[in-house]
């Protein structure tokens, strides 16, 4: 991209108070469209997750030749990572209590959400799902064999970092076991607020709280200043964060739904009808739902009772389907999950009845580095391509989505690729642990 003057006013649009009002002749979309991102596991910092899906789309834009006439969305980072913190997960509750009792909660919150040794015994006993004869039956003798492969490596590499890495295992691959494995009031205490944070900051975007009313200007979202208010919204989230989101997704859909069957009764109040306004932008500004790197279904039966149940999610997504498609609402590919064969954690989201009837699963036209690649979405143009041109319209930023994917055929090659290195390596690792007992 050719450089341009210094000189000239706002010639590079990289943050939101620079993004053109028009491209071409029509409004920027780039100025009313958010991307709300939830993380996954690990020590995160709070926006670090939000500006590496950014990069992503500034790749994209720059490969498109496009970031000159539109810029990138607002990207908002849905942050959780501080759960182990009382103050920063609660501070409405943590303002009202004595120095002593916030201590005293402050505390409570590290003992229960960072244990290593919980955590081993914890995937321990999940791991033993992975090769009861129900998951035999339930994926067939091919994809079962790797499970119990990749099961007797997982539980040696938590093993070795359990001795090697303690901290590693309490405060990283602890979160996965809090969220999905609550142990006691307390800890069920912060998944629920985990929840609840996520919902808050998603609703914030469209300017509403969590009960659908309009929020004071003062409490929305504030850009540069001004307080700022979203028509759209692109859910998307990565790893432990799509357990999380899918939970709070079904929530929010569940209150839309409340909020409109109130707002539709012949004697609902002002106050009522206006939450039913609100939801009514929600459902229709909830533009796409896209999941990277998803662990649900390897969930539903390593621990779907950390889901919301099956029937209800799939009764609560239905509803929004077919209510978006009375509206006049688009519902094609509205839920996008991208996977890698080589990611051990991702893989297609097939469950008959929570995930099937909704989603369109997606293989960006790359290999991956094995295991590696958990982590390369965000940057990954091949993702980030046709989530930017979906948000901002074909229009605005036109891109052959195609040419992103893999078709069924080139996946199941890699796919018996991805068996053979799991073969391999838990013949390797079978053989080194035979030469160091006999040596």
């Amino acid at each position: 991209m050719p450089r341009s003057s210094s000189l000239e006013s706002s010639a590079i649009p990289w943050r939101y108070g620079l993004l053109p009002s028009h491209v071409g002749s029509q409004e920027n979309p780039a100025r009313t469209v958010a991307i709300f991102t939830v993380h996954g596991i690990g020590n995160q910092r709070h926006a670090e997750t939000a500006n590496a899906m950014r990069i992503g789309f500034e790749r994209a834009m720059d490969s498109a030749q496009l970031q000159e006439q539109c810029g990138v969305p607002y990207v908002h980072d849905g942050f959780w990572g501080n759960y182990d913190n009382f103050e920063a997960s609660m501070p409405e509750l943590a303002a009202t209590l004595t120095e002593e009792e916030r201590e005293s909660y402050q505390e409570l919150f590290r003992a229960r959400s960072l244990s290593g040794f919980r955590t081993f015994l914890w995937f321990g006993g999940r791991l033993m799902r992975m090769v009861s004869l129900r998951t035999l039956f339930k994926v067939g003798p091919i994809r079962y064999c790797t499970y119990v492969l990749m099961g007797v490596m997982s539980i040696v590499g938590m093993a070795l970092l359990l001795v090697r890495a303690p901290r590693i295992m309490s405060t990283v691959v602890n979160d996965v076991r809090l969220y999905a494995g609550p142990e006691g009031d307390t800890e069920r205490a912060i998944c629920e607020n985990i929840d609840r944070r996520i919902i808050t900051q998603f609703l914030r975007l469209f300017g509403l709280s969590s009960t659908f009313e309009d929020l004071p200007d003062n409490e929305k979202l504030h850009l540069e200043g001004k307080p700022v208010v979203f028509n759209t919204v692109v859910w998307v989230s990565h790893s432990l964060g799509t357990v999380i989101s899918y939970n709070a997704l079904v929530d929010v859909i569940a209150a839309c739904r409340t909020c409109v069957n109130g707002g539709a009764k012949p004697n609902a109040t002002e106050s009522e009808r206006h939450r039913a306004r609100n939801a009514h932008r929600v459902i229709g500004g909830l533009h796409r739902f896209i999941t990277m790197g998803s662990p649900l279904q390897k969930a539903t039966f390593l621990f779907e009772e950390a889901l919301r149940e099956a029937h209800i999610s799939a009764e609560t997504l239905q509803w929004l389907f077919d209510y978006r498609a009375q509206h006049k609402m688009s519902v094609d590919e509205w839920w996008m999950n991208y996977y890698l064969v080589m990611d051990p954690v991702s893989g297609r989201l097939l469950h008959n009845t929570r995930f099937a009837p909704f989603i369109k699963n997606i293989h960006p036209a790359r290999v991956g580095i094995p295991a590696a690649c958990h982590t390369a979405y965000w940057l990954d143009v091949l993702v980030t391509s046709p989530i930017i041109s979906r948000a901002l319209g074909r229009a605005v930023f036109y891109y052959d989505w195609q040419r992103a994917m893999w078709t069924e055929n080139t996946v199941q090659w890699v796919r018996m690729l991805a068996f053979s290195l799991v073969v391999g390596m838990f013949a390797a690792l079978c053989y080194g642990l035979f030469f160091w007992v006999s040596h």
